[in-house]
């Protein structure tokens, strides 16, 4: 015959920013791991570029193809697009130039990866943040791939209201 204290929420990191719109998606971009999609024809590079994000505990969508990468980036924006240049149907260059040129997409941070040589004016030209040459170590993409998105993060519009929001939890 003991009394129950009512269950309550835990106070989170929106709460901390107002309980707002704003305050719930920088919450969720704080405590959620970077997200990566991969677009390669190669299956067996997808597997290789998945596992390596994997044990990087960066969370990882594959697509085949630029157009199966244009459903998932409309679902859904990851933090960072890896992106192979040499593909069927449509290539990673015009893939990249549509996507910078699009605003919707346009902040989106582009690795692009080539087995050929791409000059930086070309990376430039089609708005690609980042290339790296085929064969490349796993670790230098890493690297590569935990910049930008941590340069994203930090470029998007609610960073403002996350640095408020870890001042608060300080």
């Amino acid at each position: 015959a003991g009394l129950s204290r009512p269950r309550t929420r835990a106070p989170g990191l929106s709460d901390a920013i107002g309980g707002s719109a704003e305050g719930a998606e920088v919450a969720r971009r704080i405590e959620e791991p970077l997200s990566v999609l991969v677009v390669d024809d190669d299956p067996n590079l997808r597997a290789l570029l998945r596992t390596s994000f994997e044990l990087a505990h960066i969370h990882v969508q594959e697509a085949e193809s630029a157009s199966a990468a244009s459903q998932i980036i409309e679902a859904r924006q990851p933090d960072v697009l890896v992106l192979d240049v040499a593909m069927p149907v449509v290539g990673g260059l015009d893939f990249c130039r549509s996507l910078k040129a699009d605003p919707s997409t346009r902040e989106i941070p582009i690795l692009l990866l080539t087995g050929s040589e791409v000059s930086e004016g070309t990376v430039a030209a089609v708005g690609a943040d980042a290339f790296l040459g085929k064969p490349f170590s796993p670790l230098a993409l890493l690297s590569v791939v935990e910049r930008l998105g941590e340069q994203a993060t930090l470029e998007r519009p609610f960073r403002s209201s996350a640095r408020k929001a870890e001042q608060l939890l300080l």
